[in-house]
């Protein structure tokens, strides 16, 4: 993934995920699901950049009332997570957690999503769904508390 993150705006997309290792046997939305859980949770803590809102408003405002899940919010944006739809601190902690920009290495967020499911035969065979969403914000929750409290 690090060369494709050259130009150090991008997190991450869909197609790294559905051109790359993906199992043939699932459809290509489950592509969606690993960075939609993480995406949702920056929405639903309001950490998109105005840009974003101004954009995918009607987007943002259908999932924070659970009419799309966090997956397809993020195929609705475009299956792209760039620093242009965070705000300044959701791309420092996007930068911590998810991914860092300059190396292109998954960070905690990776060994977070495997140890909240089992990811066997792969993280694509994440239901998208409202319980497994939630449960893996848990996760989030608290790496996040612990990077305010001792990173940021």
């Amino acid at each position: 993934m690090s060369d494709t993150l050259s130009t150090n705006t991008v997190y991450d997309k869909a197609k790294y995920h559905y051109e790359g290792d993906f199992p043939t046997d699932l459809p290509r939305e489950q592509a969606y699901v690993f960075t939609g859980f993480f995406l949702g949770w920056i929405v639903d803590h309001e950490m998109y950049s105005a840009d974003a809102l101004h954009h995918y408003s009607h987007h943002i405002e259908d999932f924070k009332q659970r009419k799309l899940t966090s997956s397809q919010l993020y195929r609705q944006l475009g299956g792209v997570l760039a620093i242009d739809l965070l705000n300044e601190e959701g791309n420092k902690f996007a930068n911590y957690y998810y991914c860092n920009l300059e190396s292109g290495e998954y960070q905690e967020y990776m060994y977070h999503f495997m140890e909240q499911f089992d990811c066997d035969p792969s993280i694509y065979h994440i239901e998208d769904n409202w319980d497994n969403y939630f449960h893996m914000g848990q996760a989030i929750d608290s790496e996040y508390e612990y990077w305010l409290e001792n990173v940021r």
